[in-house]
Order: C-alpha cells, then structure tokens, then sequence
C-alpha cells in the first residue's frame, strides 16, 4: 500500500546575512489575505547555540528609489529596525537587499550590522506561483521587476547554461635575454 503524503506550501520571500560575530539572521516574509506584509526574524549564534524568532510587520517608507519596506521588532530595552530596499549597481540588473540595524535603550541612532548576504529571493513555492502577491507588493512599492526577486539556479544548472569555454593551453610567455636599460633625460 503506498502512502501519499503531501506538503505544506509556505511561499515566501526569504533573504540570510552572516554578520562579522559569526551568527546569521534569517528572514521570511509574505502577505497576508488582507495584503499586508508580515514576517519572521530569526538570529542563531552557533557559537551559544541560542535562537532568537521575532515575528515582525513590514510597512512602506519613503517613494521612488528612495523606497523601502520597514520593520521593527522590540525586545526588552533593544529595538531591531529590517530593512527591504532597492539596490541598483551601475551597469548591473537591480535587486532587493535586506539590512539590519540595532538600537540600545541609550542610543540614539541605530547601528547597522556588518556581514555578507542579504539579498531577498522567493522560494522555490512563491517563484511557481505567477500572480503572487507578495511578489507583487514587494515588487511595486520599491519600484523593481518580479525578476529581481527570482530564486538564483542552483549551481550545476547555471553551470550546464553556460557554454563550454574552451581553455587556451597554457605556455610560458617567453622572456627576452636583453637587459632593460633606461637613458637619463630619455626624449619621446
């Protein structure tokens, strides 16, 4: 008798930063039925071990390039402020990109966090979806293409689209046996 299970579909636009102490925030969000665009925080420090979820609610900012979705999570006397903006190299595709800035009780300014990653990507569930409307909320309030959210291929595909470079046989470049010698004054 064969069983069938089926899974839950979570779609979702998802972004991970390795700060520089070495722990790493995970982030999930999606609109809910009322079009609202919620989500989950999540910082581990595999050092300690410890994991610190906080769900998190994201509101619109500013207009145009300056655009940026927004949350803020409050724990105890620090407030954590999540970033989602457009980011649009010259010459390059723009993207999303997550940040994330703490503050303490006494700061005044928040203190944004250093490390690698960030960039907000759909997940495989949202990416198969063609009217999605987290994808479409993100996508119109900070003024980029549903391109820019789209999950990166796995390695070995992009490796299998790309074609065959053909790889010159190396030689040694040959070296001339006269000495260099530079005139004082030399005119061009």
């Amino acid at each position: 008798m064969e069983q069938h299970t089926e899974t839950k579909k979570y779609p979702h636009l998802q972004a991970a930063i390795k700060v520089e102490d070495g722990s790493y925030i995970n982030m999930r969000t999606w609109a809910d039925k009322s079009g609202q665009l919620k989500g989950a925080v999540e910082r581990n420090d595999p050092a300690t071990g410890e994991r610190n979820k906080a769900d998190v609610e994201f509101k619109a900012y500013g207009e145009g390039d300056k655009a940026a979705l927004v949350g803020y999570i409050k724990e105890g006397e620090k407030t954590t402020k999540v970033n989602l903006q457009k980011v649009a190299p010259e010459g390059k595709e723009p993207f999303v990109a997550m940040s994330v800035a703490e503050k303490g009780s006494g700061d005044e300014k928040y203190t944004y966090l250093k490390g690698r990653g960030g960039i907000v990507r759909e997940n495989e569930d949202l990416a198969a979806m063609p009217n999605a409307k987290t994808s479409q909320l993100v996508s119109e309030t900070l003024n980029v293409s549903r391109d820019a959210l789209k999950p990166r291929e796995p390695v070995q595909e992009r490796a299998a689209a790309e074609p065959e470079k053909s790889q010159p046989e190396k030689t040694k470049p040959s070296r001339s046996t006269k000495k260099a010698t530079q005139t004082k004054g030399m005119e061009r």
